[in-house]
This record gives C-alpha cells, structure tokens and sequence, in this order.
C-alpha cells in the first residue's frame, strides 16, 4: 500500500517511492547504505545491485530466496533492513505473518 518504486510486479520501498519502475541497467538512489546488496523480494525472487546499478531481477513466485541463497552478500528487505538469515524473515509483519507471501 501506499507509494512505492518497483521492479517488475515486485514493491520495493527501500529507494525514493516515487511510484517509478526499475530496470537492468538502471542506477538506483543510494539509500540503503551499501552500493552492493539483493534485495529479497516479498513476490518471490531478487534484485541484485552493484554499485548502485542493477545488474539482475529475477521474479520467482514459486520460490522464495533467503540470505543463505547469497553467501557473503548484504541482502535486504523491501524496506531496506538488512536480513542476516531465513529466521529473520519468520512472524515479520504487522499481524506476525511471514515476509514472503503465501
């Protein structure tokens, strides 16, 4: 809800909400405080920045990505928090519901 950039189907509310869509390629704000992480998307699959640049988007309904998918690699939420681990993303909403939609 609310305002959001987005990449495919996928919100992502880390960068500027200006309602824009994001492509390969494209340079994205420098808001998070990395140059280089994946963001895990609540639709299922990533988005993969370097250097403030796009570099993959991949949308997977069907599997849900989790940090230790990205060894050694900041991954983030929609929102911007850092997620260490799978655990993180368990009863992680408002009404104790899990990140990824069922």
């Amino acid at each position: 809800m609310g305002v959001y950039d987005y990449v495919g189907k996928a919100q992502i509310k880390c960068w500027l909400c200006e309602m824009k869509g994001y492509n390969v390629g494209d340079k994205v704000p420098n808001t998070v405080g990395y140059k280089d992480y994946t963001i895990l998307l609540r639709e299922g699959g990533f988005v993969k920045v370097g250097n403030l640049e796009i570099e993959a988007i991949i949308e997977t309904p069907e599997h849900n990505y989790v940090p230790e998918d990205f060894p050694g690699e900041v991954c983030i939420d929609k929102w911007g928090d850092v997620i260490i681990s799978s655990r993180d993303l368990e009863s992680y909403g408002l009404m104790g519901e899990d990140y990824y939609y069922k």
